[in-house]
């Protein structure tokens, strides 16, 4: 029996998802309802095999629904990464790649998993475009094993006598799933509450919502998937329980922030409102042609709606739409989903020629995967050859502190009129950063959970080089000029970047960061020492918000134990903080913006004695960052700074062959 109700109770799910993303920021239940439909859909379908004394068919099931699933899915990926191309570069849709693969092959939960993303976080900053597609893959996973658990029932039945062979059957499969559902539901309540951020994209830890699903399905077969008989008589009383339970479902994420709650026993909330609108038996409201034509693109609407509103809130640099961007969102996403239906879902589910065989429609899931993955590595080649395009031209327009070095010449290919990199408006955002998880030996303890590397572009051979960054966001922010030599060495980096804590041990450093601070240093320390880098890169003096350049304290310390161990300390010179913001001053006016050097910093280094110590190799950059005492805005045609106290990445990386030859003369071999 096909409950229009329930149909329309998918359309609201998804609606919820796509009002909540967009307007409100916060986990509505909606997803959850999703998984919990689609299971009690699925489990009707081998219910009704059964009461037919018909074979599982797991093969059957697994051709003919991923034979519908994966061609939207394949459209909208491919589509995500050509629309963040163009609008976003082609830097952008690089890192969207690594999702498009993971969503292709039904696994961006685990993806994101081992990419240590924090649902809840992406939520405060922009999230990947495709990280939608983890409640996708958990679904596809579960669609893999539901059917095998079905059939697994149906063989262990088949000497039951026919006459009891269905109700065998049923209570086989209600005690198996109530099983899985006891054991998934306290693996969800126990992982919630000590890795959040890893159980909410945990298979093991959701396979209980689709159990619930299941286990209603199962309830509700034996009357034609109407409702429970206690409400059969009873009209009042199934009005206001299944609309009760509709307004619970809705309310949920408005009453509640349930941050850091799911997929734990919060859960159970929108997942017990969606379990009584369909054991009331009709819901009015549901099944009007509104909610009729929710629940018929409610795939597609879920598949479009997040990287629409991902690309926007990158075009537009911002965390949030105003509203009346999300409304135009959300009526866009409508749209879309209603196209990518009729055009894709749609014909995909009708075509018979599939439909005769499950290995023609496993061909066609073939041909999915193949135009799919074609169309991903169309997209990564073609954005490769444009960076590399653009990094051919950002070297002949604009060299930075390349500019600086004695003899230099322009590039004879050079564009005069090529725009500065990266600009005032993109310098506040141009920052230094790592993207792989410490892994493996390199895995970091709990409180450097900002632990971040780089493996080598190729295999090594023989001993692999290590070089570690410790410091805060100004040690951050001139990594790139040692860091530009590090990776055209094929060393491996680690990053352990703490904002507002420097690398010492001396608490009266830091002020009101005084615990935070110390404990940091104290585990980067241990993690030195277990690690044992080759090299470790830190600033070893500090120019206070007031006052003269200092060393920094605590710092000669650990500088003269690492290299008593043989580690070789690269003591960074730290860098000058203006009394002006310089790309401020540029935009306001076009008379001169450069500001003078001060605070000690054209004197002589004050940690002289520590950086003429063996093993420690003391590099300044303010030869470049600030030449003659005249700190300008920008050198080489390329932004200088940040704001006042912070360079950008793209010229601390073209201080490289200055940091390299001040590298050499003190002894440091690469």
């Amino acid at each position: 029996m096909f409950r229009r109700d329930i149909h329309g109770l998918r359309g609201l799910a998804v609606l919820l998802v796509v009002l909540y993303h967009v307007f409100v920021g916060r986990v509505s239940g909606g997803v959850d309802v999703f998984l919990f439909v689609s299971a009690f859909f699925l489990t009707g379908t081998f219910l009704r095999r059964w009461e037919r004394d018909q074979p599982s068919a797991p093969l059957a099931y697994w051709a003919r629904t991923f034979k519908r699933l994966l061609p939207p899915a394949a459209v909208v990926i491919v589509g995500s990464l050509a629309l963040v191309w163009a609008l976003a570069g082609p830097q952008a849709v690089m890192t969207e790649l690594p999702h498009a693969v993971a969503s292709l092959a039904q696994v961006e939960n685990w993806f994101l998993i081992g990419q240590s993303v924090d649902y809840y976080a992406a939520a405060q900053q922009r999230a990947p475009m495709l990280q939608h597609f983890w409640s996708l893959s958990i679904q596809a996973q579960v669609f893999l094993l539901l059917p095998l658990l079905f059939a697994l029932v149906t063989v262990l039945t088949r000497r039951v006598p026919a006459h009891r062979r269905t109700r065998a059957r049923f209570s086989s499969a209600a005690l198996v799933l109530g099983a899985l559902f006891a054991v998934s539901l306290v693996w969800s309540i126990v992982s919630t509450g000590r890795h959040q951020e890893v159980a909410y994209f945990d298979t093991a830890a959701r396979l209980w919502e689709f159990c619930l699903g299941c286990l209603v399905a199962i309830a509700l077969h034996h009357r034609g998937g109407r409702g429970l008989a206690v409400f059969a008589q009873r009209p009042v009383a199934r009005a206001a329980a299944s609309y009760g339970a509709v307004a619970a479902l809705v309310s949920m994420g408005a009453l509640v922030d349930v941050a850091g709650l799911f997929p734990g026993l919060i859960a159970l909330w929108p997942l017990s409102a969606a379990a009584v609108v369909m054991l009331a038996g009709h819901n009015g409201l549901l099944a009007s042609r509104p909610f009729q034509s929710l629940g018929s693109i409610s795939y597609g609407l879920y598949l479009v709606h997040w990287p629409l509103l991902i690309v926007l809130l990158i075009q537009r640099d911002e965390l949030r739409l105003p509203p009346l961007v999300g409304a135009a969102v959300v009526a866009v996403s409508l749209v879309l989903a209603w196209l990518l239906t009729r055009l894709v879902d749609t014909p995909f589910r009708r075509l018979r020629w599939a439909e005769q065989r499950p290995v023609r429609a496993a061909v066609v899931i073939a041909a999915v995967l193949a135009v799919g993955a074609g169309g991903v590595w169309g997209v990564h080649r073609g954005a490769s050859g444009q960076i590399a395009e653009q990094e051919g031209l950002a070297y002949a327009n604009n060299p930075g502190a390349r500019a600086l070095e004695p003899g230099f010449t322009p590039h004879p290919q050079r564009d005069p009129s090529a725009p500065e990199l990266p600009g005032r408006d993109g310098a506040p955002k141009d920052w230094f950063g790592l993207k792989e998880k410490c892994e493996g030996r390199f895995a970091a303890p709990k409180g450097l959970s900002s632990c971040r590397m780089r493996s080598p572009a190729e295999p090594t051979r023989g001993d692999e080089k290590v070089i570690v960054y410790i410091g805060n966001s100004r040690m951050e922010q001139m990594a790139p000029s040692v860091d530009a030599i590090a990776e055209a060495k094929g060393w491996r980096a680690i990053a352990l970047f703490e904002p507002g804590c420097g690398f010492g041990a001396e608490k009266d450093a830091w002020g009101g960061n005084a615990k935070r601070c110390s404990e940091y240093t104290e585990l980067a320390e241990q993690y030195v020492a277990a690690v044992k880098p080759d090299a470790v890169v830190m600033i070893t003096t500090d120019v206070p918000i007031r006052g003269d350049e200092r060393p920094f304290p605590g710092a000669a310390r650990l500088a003269e134990k690492m290299a008593a161990d043989g580690v070789e300390v690269i003591a960074l010179r730290d860098s000058p903080r203006l009394s002006t913001e310089p790309n401020a001053c540029s935009e306001e006016r076009s008379a001169d913006c450069t500001s003078p050097l001060g605070q000690g910093l054209d004197r002589a280094r004050p940690d002289a004695d520590l950086v003429g110590a063996d093993h420690i190799h003391p590099v300044d950059l303010t030869p470049v960052v600030c030449p003659d005492g005249e700190c300008a805005p920008a050198r080489g045609n390329v932004t200088v700074f940040t704001d006042h106290y912070h360079l950008t990445s793209t010229y601390a990386a073209s201080a490289a062959p200055e940091v390299e030859r001040q590298l050499k003369e003190s002894g440091f071999r690469w």
